[in-house]
């Protein structure tokens, strides 16, 4: 897990301990949404390969839907996508997980999540492109900024996504890895 990841711990800290003196629980029932952005920083790795760095950092962006069985607790579907092109060339990844999240109190808002699923990634130039993917597994953590007591909140958020089986580039037998590592990321979630 990248020293950067750390960071955004703090920085997520700095931002939970401020909305700790007016926090409310809001109305974590039913079913959920989100829909996000933020700064991210990727790598595809394997034996012997290197990743340009003009395809490492970009936007990443995010979506999210489920249900919440308790005010502790959602099940739910996230995806995460990261694209950068340089020179005629692109580089797209999805990752596609199963999360479940745990509000450890129900005062602060602060939250823990990980999740279970497959990366996708697709690189395309030249005139031709090729696609790998493999299983892979998220760990995260935010906060959920409440303006007011109603269904909707701002979602402060980290994640780093790892693809665990490396995959084949079409035409290739290197396994290759996507890494992608959400430095800070902004949402707007409906009963978060």
């Amino acid at each position: 897990m990248p020293k950067r990841f750390f960071a955004s711990i703090v920085v997520l800290a700095t931002v939970f301990m401020a909305s700790t003196a007016t926090a409310q629980s809001g109305p974590r029932e039913g079913f959920y949404a989100g829909l996000g952005a933020g700064w991210g920083s990727y790598n595809l790795s394997a034996s012997g390969y290197s990743l340009s760095s003009t395809y490492k950092s970009n936007w990443t962006y995010m979506v999210e839907a489920g249900f919440s069985p308790s005010k502790k607790f959602r099940i739910g579907f996230e995806g995460d996508y990261y694209t950068k092109s340089s020179s005629g060339a692109k580089l797209e990844n999805w990752f596609y997980m199963g999360e479940g999240t745990y509000y450890p109190s129900l005062g602060n808002n602060f939250y823990l999540k990980g999740g279970l699923g497959w990366a996708d990634t697709k690189g395309s130039g030249g005139g031709g492109s090729a696609s790998q993917g493999g299983f892979a597994i998220n760990l995260g953590l935010g906060v959920d900024i409440l303006p007011a007591k109603n269904a909707f909140a701002l979602n402060i958020y980290t994640n780093y996504l790892t693809q665990l089986a490396g995959g084949a580039y079409t035409g290739s037998s290197v396994k290759y890895e996507s890494h992608l590592w959400q430095i800070i990321g902004v949402a707007i979630a409906y009963k978060h």
